[in-house]
Parts: C-alpha cells; structure tokens; sequence
C-alpha cells in the first residue's frame, strides 16, 4: 500500500528542494523512493536539485580547465555524458584548445566576408535581398 504524504514530509521539501540534491532528499525522507520525491516536488511546484550546489561548484571550478574528465574525479558518482549535460545547462564551456585563428582574408574571418559582400552589393548597386517565403495558397 502507498503511504500518504505527510504536512511534514511536503514541508521538508518546500524548505530544501532548491538547495538539497535529489539523493540527499531521499536521505531526509528515507521510505521515499527517488522517483516519489521528484514525482511529489513537482506536485508542489517546486524543483527538485539533482545537483547540489556543492557538485555544481565542482563543476564551475574543474570543466573549464579540465573538461568532463577533470570534473569525474572528483565526482566519480556522476558520469561524463551526465557532467557534459549539466555544464551545458550552465553555460559553463571549455576553451578549444588548438585551433589558432588564420592569417586575415581566409574564408571564415568575418572582415574577409563583409569585404566580398560590399563589393558584390556595389557591382549590383543594391544590397542584396533577404530569403523570403513563397506565397501563400489559397484554398480552394
């Protein structure tokens, strides 16, 4: 049989939905399932961390130095694909590493662009149309 949730239990995670994580909940509300947690947070309209904010400091501290692999070890609980997801949820990039800019005037280098388009739009003496849409259909 399912146990019904108590005011205790729903004030629990009112109060530390945001800044507990997921399992930590499960810690506080032990014969509650991870799933059950999640499932009433949302009944509640609050969002439950599955990061803490400790994890997410890790995160912020090690991936742009070291990617996902510098963040695994010391979150080895949490996977690359898991530490990629999350990094890119923050906005949290690493720096191509490598890869120089080219000599001014290759292709990509956006002087070189603007350059070929003005003098396309000078021999055309206008500038050059936007794409538009073709024409609606009638119905019949």
């Amino acid at each position: 049989m399912v146990a019904r949730w108590t005011n205790t239990e729903d004030q629990v995670l009112r109060d530390h939905c945001r800044s507990l994580s997921l399992s930590q909940l499960a810690a506080r509300l032990p014969h509650r399932t991870c799933g059950a947690i999640s499932h009433r947070a949302q009944s509640l309209g609050c969002h439950v961390a599955h990061w803490s904010p400790h994890e997410r400091a890790v995160l912020r501290r090690d991936y742009p130095a070291g990617g996902s692999k510098a963040v695994q070890q010391h979150l080895p609980h949490r996977t690359r694909g898991a530490i990629q997801d999350q990094a890119r949820r923050l906005g949290i990039v690493v720096p191509r590493r490598g890869r120089r800019p080219g000599p001014p005037g290759r292709r990509g280098d956006l002087q070189y662009l603007l350059r070929q388009h003005g003098e396309a739009a000078k021999a055309m003496r206008t500038w050059p149309t936007p794409l538009t849409t073709s024409p609606q259909r009638r119905d019949r």
